[in-house]
């Protein structure tokens, strides 16, 4: 097996060679799972060498630590069941111009966690579909009347 590793490898990189979030990283580390880092005497900036970036991956493979304890690796997230499929800018743009024309402000952010709210996940491309539409402003427009009991809106803003 090819050996792509550099001599020495800084601690970021390892982490993000083990696809794992610095935090988990740490924990795993404290917990003896992953060997400690070697240090510069002259900068103390910790590193990992060759052999040690080695160990490191087969422990994330293995699933058997630096000192024989089992550990489990979860494997990461799919996207939330919230989040609708990307969109292009210029879509978001044409759905904003086109709320804009019926006297809603608003913005890709706020159209995404609409979006969300409606349950719609997937966005068909090409010209905006008039359900969709229509589903859209009812949103709104109920956002509106419930935050003008409640206090003006900062995401979203009737057009005078």
């Amino acid at each position: 097996m090819e050996n792509d590793f550099k001599e020495i490898c800084p601690v970021k990189k390892m982490i993000a060679m083990l696809g794992l979030s610095k935090a988990r990283f740490y924990q795993h580390l404290k917990n003896e799972v992953f060997p400690p880092p070697v240090y510069c005497i002259r900068t103390k900036q910790p590193f990992y060498t060759e052999n040690l970036q080695q160990q490191c991956l087969d422990i994330r493979r293995t699933g058997i630590g630096y000192k024989g304890i089992p550990v489990f690796f979860y494997t990461p997230r799919k996207a939330e069941n919230c989040k609708s499929k990307e969109k292009t800018n210029n879509d978001y743009r044409e759905i904003i111009e086109a709320l804009k024309n019926v006297n809603i402000k608003t913005t890709e952010k706020v159209i995404k966690a609409a979006l969300c709210k409606l349950n719609i996940t997937t966005l068909t491309k090409g010209p905006i579909d008039g359900e969709l539409f229509k589903k859209l402003i009812n949103y709104f427009t109920q956002v509106v009347k419930s935050e003008s009991n409640s206090g003006p809106s900062d995401v979203l803003k009737k057009s005078n």
